[in-house]
C-alpha cells in the first residue's frame, strides 16, 4: 500500500513549488511591464513632439531643437530596440520625421500616422 504522508508535508511541497514558479516567472513579468512602459513613453513623446512641431513656424530655433530631439529619440530607441512590438513605433516615427521635414507637411497624412501610432500596443 502507498503511504501518502502527512498533510503538512503535502502543503509544504505545494508551497515550495509555487515559490519556485514565482521566482522563475516574476523577472519575465517585470521585464514585460518595463518594455510596455517604455513603448508607452516613446509613443507619448513622439505624439507630443509631432503636435508641437506642427504648431511652430519653420524658421523657429525652438522648432529646430524639437525636431532634433524627436530625431535623436527615434534613432536611439530604434538602435537599442529589443522589443519587436516597438518596431512599428520606430517606423511611424521615421515616417513622421520625413513628413515634418517638408516645408508644408501633409496634415491628413500626419493625422493618419498619429492615429496609427496611438493604436500601437
Amino acid at each position: 500500500m502507498i503511504e501518502w504522508g502527512a498533510v503538512s508535508d503535502w502543503f509544504e511541497a505545494v508551497a515550495e513549488l509555487l515559490a519556485v514558479c514565482v521566482a522563475l516567472f516574476l523577472p519575465m513579468v517585470e521585464a514585460r511591464k518595463r518594455r510596455r512602459a517604455t513603448r508607452k513613453r516613446i509613443k507619448q513623446n513622439v505624439y507630443r513632439l509631432t503636435l508641437e512641431l506642427l504648431e511652430m513656424t519653420r524658421d523657429n530655433d525652438e522648432r529646430s531643437a524639437s525636431y532634433q530631439t524627436l530625431q535623436v529619440m527615434i534613432r536611439l530607441y530604434g538602435g537599442l530596440l529589443t522589443d519587436p512590438l516597438g518596431e512599428p513605433i520606430v517606423a511611424i516615427g521615421e515616417e513622421l520625421l520625413v513628413l515634418l521635414e517638408t516645408p508644408e507637411p501633409d496634415g491628413q497624412r500626419v493625422t493618419a500616422l498619429l492615429d496609427k501610432l496611438a493604436a500601437c500596443r
